[in-house]
C-alpha cells in the first residue's frame, strides 16, 4: 500500500526522467477555478517554450491540488529566466482563489495567502516559544533570510506586485528568452551524464528510475 501510494503521489514527477531537470508549482484552489486556472498556466508556459503539465488530486467536493511542473535543464542559462516561472504559476493560481501548497523558499513571499494577520501573528508567537534560537526551518517559512537583492525581492510586498508585472509581461519575457537563449534541446536517453543529472532522489530508484539502470 505504501508503494502504491508513493507512487500515485509522485506520478506527476516522473516526467524528469524526460528531464534534465523539472521545476514545479503546487496549489490548492477551488474546483470551480481549476479548469481556468490550467488554460491560464498552458498559456503562460507557451509563452517560455515550454509544456507545462498538469497532475491534479482531487481533496474534497470544493477543492484540488493542482501540480504544474515543466522540463528544464539547470546546467544552462535558461534555467535562471524559467524559476520565476514557478512563482508565476503560483501567483496566477492565488488570483482564482487558491493558495499556495506548502511554504518554504519558493512560497516565503505568498505567506499573506495562506494566513491571515491574526493567524501568522499566533504562528509567530509560537515558533519565539517552541525555537527561540531559531533552529528549526531558519529562515524557511516566515520570510527568506537573505541579504542584499534576495532579500528584497522576497518581501511579500516587493515579490507580489513583481510577479504580477511578470504575469503581464510574460509574452515579452518568454520571447527574449527563446530568441536570445534558444529553446530547450531534444534530450538522448543515451547521454548518461544527463541521466544522472536527472536523478530526483524520489527513493523509487531501483524498481523504475533509468538512471539508477
Amino acid at each position: 500500500m505504501a508503494s502504491y501510494l508513493w507512487n500515485e503521489r509522485l506520478f506527476g514527477m516522473k516526467t524528469k526522467r524526460l528531464g534534465p531537470s523539472i521545476l514545479a508549482s503546487e496549489v490548492i484552489i477551488p474546483i470551480t477555478s481549476a479548469a481556468a486556472f490550467v488554460k491560464k498556466a498552458k498559456k503562460i508556459g507557451s509563452h517560455f517554450g515550454v509544456e507545462i503539465c498538469i497532475d491534479s488530486y482531487i481533496i474534497d467536493e470544493h477543492r484540488a491540488l493542482i501540480m504544474s511542473t515543466f522540463l528544464c535543464d539547470s546546467r544552462t542559462k535558461k534555467y535562471y529566466i524559467k524559476i520565476p516561472l514557478v512563482a508565476m504559476l503560483t501567483k496566477a493560481a492565488i488570483v482564482l482563489g487558491a493558495e499556495p501548497y506548502g511554504l518554504g523558499l519558493w512560497n516565503a513571499a505568498f505567506i499573506h495567502s495562506l494566513y491571515s494577520d491574526a493567524k501568522l501573528r499566533d504562528l509567530k508567537a509560537y515558533k519565539a516559544q517552541a525555537d527561540p534560537n531559531h533552529i528549526l526551518n531558519p529562515g524557511k517559512f516566515f520570510s527568506v533570510a537573505a541579504k542584499g537583492a534576495p532579500g528584497l525581492v522576497f518581501r511579500p510586498a516587493v515579490f507580489g506586485p513583481s510577479m504580477r508585472l511578470m504575469l503581464l509581461m510574460a509574452p515579452v519575457i518568454g520571447r527574449v528568452a527563446t530568441t536570445f537563449l534558444g529553446k530547450e534541446k531534444k534530450v538522448d536517453c543515451l547521454d548518461y551524464e544527463l541521466s544522472m543529472h536527472a536523478c530526483a532522489k524520489c527513493g523509487n530508484c531501483v524498481a523504475v528510475c533509468p538512471a539508477y539502470l
